[in-house]
């Protein structure tokens, strides 16, 4: 009886350790998966908001070049004008809407300063202002890649935090899906001003 006894008194303890070990060996791989799972979160979120601060650059650049444009060409610009040019303040630190409301203003405050332009040949012909508005162009080229590139990354990041199982760890890390950057509809209509009726002599 003692010798039964012992044997299932060694056998419950094999049992035990066995599951011991096998907890462990399951928490190490769950800790690992997880670790790996959030540490790819973390480089898709940074890719994500890498992109964002380029386009925080670029648009930076952009707005003090049609600034600089707009004091170009502001001896023909009116009133009403001005005022759409002050919606154009640029500021660090925008997210995701804002810098697409700002891209919105600044190319219709570039629809403006073009359209003033082409009616008057001296500010055309003007060297600064050309050179001006071929660092504009270069900025908008600048700024349509840097949005291509961030919102390819917002669909890798946003794909990954709706799929199994990464979805598990994302909803451990509150993770919310980041919004694509779009055109706005006024941006997408034809552009029309009224021109003002100034003679520079």
């Amino acid at each position: 009886m003692d010798v039964q006894q012992t044997a299932q008194t060694v056998n419950n303890a094999a049992y035990l350790v066995k599951a011991i070990v096998g907890v462990g060996a399951f928490l190490l791989i769950f800790i690992g998966w997880y670790v790996r799972t959030n540490n790819k979160l973390i480089v898709l979120k940074n890719k994500v908001d890498e992109a964002l601060s380029n386009i925080d650059v670029a648009c930076q650049k952009r707005a003090q070049s049609v600034k600089s444009c707009y004091a170009a060409a502001a001896t023909v610009l009116s009133a009403e004008q001005k005022v759409l040019l002050e919606s154009c303040k640029y500021r660090s630190g925008m997210n995701s809407k804002e810098i697409a409301q700002l891209d919105s203003n600044l190319t219709k405050s570039m629809g403006v300063i073009n359209a003033v332009a082409e009616n008057y040949p001296q500010i055309q012909s003007s060297e600064q202002f050309l050179n001006l508005q071929k660092v504009i162009t270069e900025t908008e080229e600048t700024l349509f890649a840097q949005r291509r590139i961030y919102n390819s990354n917002v669909t890798v990041f946003n794909s990954a935090i709706k799929m199994i199982p990464m979805n598990i760890v994302a909803g451990m890390q509150h993770c919310e899906p980041y919004e694509f950057l779009k055109a706005e509809e006024e941006e997408k209509k034809p552009f029309e001003i009224p021109m003002p009726n100034i003679d520079l002599g």
